[in-house]
């Protein structure tokens, strides 16, 4: 969810939460970075990224007065980089950044924020990646 009005619809239908798992992502095929367009470095930054921050701001907003958690998942990529995905990496990367400050920020008001970040894990959507 990368649209600042349908997060908040989105959170404003929740009421009131303990935690999130922020966990949307998108991965496209493979290909150099002089082959990836613009247009789709900025799609997978905005769902990879802005999404992730939007979905965690709007969750303290919706949080538990006692506290909550919200997890991130990023990529082992953000750290040992990936050929054909730069895209991708620069954005998981974002995400490790990002839940480092959120920790930070809302740590001391009793919301907790960690980042997991698997290795390689088959879904519908890493087939682009092939066998």
């Amino acid at each position: 969810m990368s649209i600042e009005e349908d997060v908040a619809a989105l959170f404003g239908a929740a009421g009131q939460i303990d935690g999130l798992v922020n966990n949307a992502a998108l991965l496209v095929a493979r290909r150099s970075t002089s082959d990836i367009a613009v247009e789709e470095f900025r799609r997978v930054m905005d769902i990879n990224v802005l999404g992730t921050w939007l979905c965690a701001r709007a969750a303290v907003q919706s949080m538990n007065p006692n506290g909550g958690s919200i997890v991130n998942v990023a990529s082992e990529t953000a750290i040992t980089g990936s050929h054909g995905f730069s895209h991708y990496v620069a954005s998981k990367g974002a995400v490790v950044s990002l839940t480092r400050s959120l920790a930070s920020e809302y740590g001391p008001i009793g919301i907790r924020v960690n980042c997991v970040a698997p290795g390689f894990t088959p879904t519908p959507g890493s087939a682009v990646l092939g066998e």
